[in-house]
């Protein structure tokens, strides 16, 4: 093929001649098959811009909508929350003055000033003292042994019952503790007697 016949051939492709039949150039075949792109017509590049501008506000209100169903369902779980704790707060506040009317009280083996109160009455008591502006625990034994024993171990059931409060997160300073000695609550003649005498009384005040 001669130099002249390749340039030919290139001009051809180049400009993109395209003919429904094929073409030789010495032996070699160039086919040309359909038609070459238009370029876009001014009214056909306006309607695609616009097109594109309004999907991307579409976009962007879809986003705006989302964004706040987001905010609207953080808020309803946050005010559920508030709701719930509020509940929980006013039931506590029915609790504690139903619990002015009945005294909570701990009973303690002879002897004994560890103050160690049932899971469900522990529950209460925290709760209660936590509520309430003031405190008063009061200390009492049965009749067994010497008014001034008794009046010291009364006194340190007192003051046990105020180190677990305390430790539980009630405030120290509301927390009033007295012992008391002769103040029964059952005959002493009997172990059931006596075992009621031997007790921690708890009052919750506003």
């Amino acid at each position: 093929m001669s130099m002249m016949q390749k340039k030919k051939i290139l001009a051809v492709a180049m400009a993109g001649l395209l003919v429904s039949s094929p073409v030789a150039f010495a032996g070699f075949q160039v086919v040309y098959e359909g038609a070459a792109p238009k370029p876009l017509t001014p009214v056909q590049v306006v309607t695609e811009t616009h097109e594109n501008a309004r999907l991307r506000a579409e976009l962007d209100r879809l986003s705006a909508e989302l964004a706040q169903v987001k905010a609207d369902l953080e808020f309803a779980r946050t005010d559920a929350a508030q709701s719930r704790q509020a509940l929980l707060t006013a039931n506590a506040k029915l609790d504690l003055i139903q619990s002015k009317i009945e005294k909570i009280v701990v009973s303690f083996a002879f002897g004994n000033t560890e103050f160690v109160p049932q899971p469900e009455v522990a529950e209460k008591i925290v709760t209660y003292a936590k509520l309430a502006g003031t405190v008063n625990v009061r200390g009492y034994t049965d009749s067994v042994g010497t008014p001034a024993a008794n009046q010291r171990v009364a006194l340190q059931r007192a003051i046990a019952a105020k180190q677990y409060l305390v430790s539980r997160g009630v405030e120290e300073v509301k927390v009033k503790v007295f012992g008391r000695t002769g103040e029964y609550v059952a005959s002493n003649a009997t172990e059931a007697g006596r075992l009621a005498n031997r007790r921690v009384e708890i009052d919750f005040l506003p």
